[in-house]
């Protein structure tokens, strides 16, 4: 996206854009609970300009919910174990708090016992230590909707998760094509194969000839219009031939 911008930027010559923003809903109706607004350019080559995801569910506050309720129970048994010693029921507690802030890159196990902790546990697996060693219509966002939804139907149910990964990859193919898929399929798997190569090229020439009888059709329509006006036009003022004028 920050490419798109930079083009659309460069194509006007100006940061000041004209954009056009919608949204839409994950599943039909009025009862989905994940919704997606796009912005996108309104140039001859309309992109993805800026996207977000909303959701009704929060599975964070869902979890913190859990936490809280996990927490009470783990500080009554942190007292229970250790009802007859002070010392070792501060660290119990303390033990509580430092286990579920710890991160990969901050830890926080010194007070843990290995008969609960997941880190200590994986520290004394073989096969872990075993790793160590050795060291401007709406157009444009019908368009980029028909693609998100085609990724993520709106008649499957599907997680706030699987919609930000539709979300992203509509917008790589939306921008760029299905061929700007092929450098992330190198760096998730170390190479794409002949045939996704091939594939994605003919979805492109797909999408780019059913974007070429859609323009075209639209031409045809407007000329026709514009015809019929004139003709209409030309109509009501040629007065050469009245019936029964004459």
């Amino acid at each position: 996206m920050q490419n798109a911008v930079a083009g659309a930027c460069a194509e006007t010559g100006s940061r000041d854009l004209v954009v056009s923003g919608d949204g839409s809903w994950q599943k039909r109706g009025f009862s989905s609970h994940n919704g997606v607004a796009a912005v996108i350019s309104s140039s001859d080559v309309p992109k993805v300009l800026d996207i977000e995801r909303l959701s009704k569910r929060c599975t964070v506050c869902d979890g913190a919910k859990n936490m809280i309720i996990n927490f009470k129970y783990y500080y009554r048994q942190a007292i229970v174990r250790n009802k007859t010693n002070l010392d070792d029921m501060v660290k119990a507690v303390w033990a509580i708090y430092k286990h579920k802030s710890s991160t990969n890159s901050d830890p926080y196990h010194e007070w843990c016992s290995s008969a609960y902790c997941g880190f200590w546990k994986a520290l004394e697996k073989n096969e872990n230590l075993s790793r160590v060693l050795n060291g401007s219509t709406q157009n444009p966002n019908e368009s980029y909707h028909s693609v998100l939804w085609s990724m993520a139907p709106k008649s499957r149910s599907s997680s706030g998760t699987i919609i930000d990964f539709c979300v992203a990859l509509s917008v790589i193919v939306y921008n760029d094509g299905y061929q700007s898929l092929l450098p992330l399929f190198e760096s998730l798997l170390g190479s794409s194969g002949t045939f996704t190569s091939s594939i994605f090229q003919r979805l492109d020439q797909q999408r780019t000839s059913t974007e070429a009888r859609t323009k075209s059709k639209s031409a045809r329509n407007s000329m026709d219009s514009l015809l019929s006006n004139i003709n209409k036009t030309h109509d009501e003022a040629d007065d050469s031939y009245m019936p029964g004028a004459y």
